[in-house]
């Protein structure tokens, strides 16, 4: 069977990276090997990695960078210290599911053509599920052809949730690996990924829960002014020119929803601001608002029912 591996790059994630640790362990696969490269930990991350390398059932690397290299250059150190004809890139804080490996392997071995197969998760806070990584409007997405899903990364953040893949390891390698320059991370590597595919054969999805993401204050990005100056510079790098003004707007949309959504009231007003600001959209506003009344009319009821 072929070999798998598990790159992780790790950060001051003391409390959580023997969880995650034990939920690789626990997968039914059983040609797996696990990478990890350690960004000079502040906490006690590289010890307890020390200590759980003999414990591990198998093969397993801990390396620690001389000097904090951030996430992107940490990623691609692991991508060329593994071995597996296969890989998963994954955060040293998320969970694996039991059995994740089988069906993606399978579709591999079904079709040659695959450089990519995508899966599905939830994300949770350690103890409640809060919503699916991969939603309908998503999953839909993957059935495209490579150039409407393109033109969907160029003008969207990426949804497409990297940690539920299975990728070809030589293939990420042939395109670069990740984007070293401070970028979005995962949405980058996306793109690069889609402007290389000809047809469908060359992506695949399984419709089934793979990995839990972590949600926690530490791995949310709170900085207006630094999130939109990361976010402009992936649009101007990658995005064509006739896109950027439908980029921004979109992007910049999407991020003031989810910042509403998260009771982040005045970070969700400055990112729709900025938005409309760009590309004016009053259908965009008009169900906003719609959706707004109608959680407000819900809201009541509840109210009333409780009186």
């Amino acid at each position: 069977m072929p070999l798998v591996s598990v790159i992780l790059p790790s950060y001051n994630h003391q409390q959580y990276i023997e969880e995650t640790l034990q939920s690789i362990w626990a997968q039914s696969y059983p040609d797996i090997e696990i990478v990890v490269v350690d960004d000079c930990s502040t906490d006690l991350t590289y010890s307890i990695l020390q200590k759980l390398q003999c414990k591990s059932p198998f093969p397993m690397k801990v390396y620690q960078n001389k000097q904090n290299l951030g996430p992107a250059k940490s990623i691609n150190k692991a991508l060329h210290l593994c071995s597996g004809d296969f890989f998963t890139p994954f955060a040293s804080d998320d969970l694996f599911m039991p059995h994740r490996y089988e069906k993606q392997i399978q579709m591999f071995q079904e079709n040659q053509s695959l450089r990519i197969v995508y899966g599905n998760g939830y994300a949770f806070d350690g103890t409640d599920i809060l919503f699916k990584l991969h939603e309908k409007d998503v999953v839909r997405l993957f059935s495209k052809e490579p150039a409407e899903v393109l033109t969907y990364l160029y003008t969207h953040v990426s949804r497409f949730t990297l940690q539920t893949a299975l990728i070809k390891r030589d293939f990420v390698v042939s395109i670069g690996g990740w984007d070293e320059g401070g970028f979005a991370d995962d949405w980058v590597l996306n793109i690069k990924m889609f402007q290389r595919f000809h047809d469908k054969s060359c992506y695949g999805y399984v419709d089934e829960d793979l990995v839990h993401y972590r949600i926690h204050g530490s791995n949310i990005h709170k900085n207006f002014e630094r999130q939109k100056k990361l976010l402009l510079e992936v649009i101007k790098k990658y995005t064509p020119l006739e896109l950027q003004k439908m980029a921004k707007s979109n992007i910049f949309w999407d991020i003031g929803v989810t910042a509403l959504a998260k009771e982040g009231l005045w970070d969700g007003i400055k990112w729709l601001s900025l938005s409309q600001w760009i590309r004016p959209d009053i259908q965009k506003v008009f169900c906003l608002f719609c959706k707004a009344a109608a959680r407000f009319l819900k809201a009541i009821r509840r109210f009333k029912k409780k009186v």
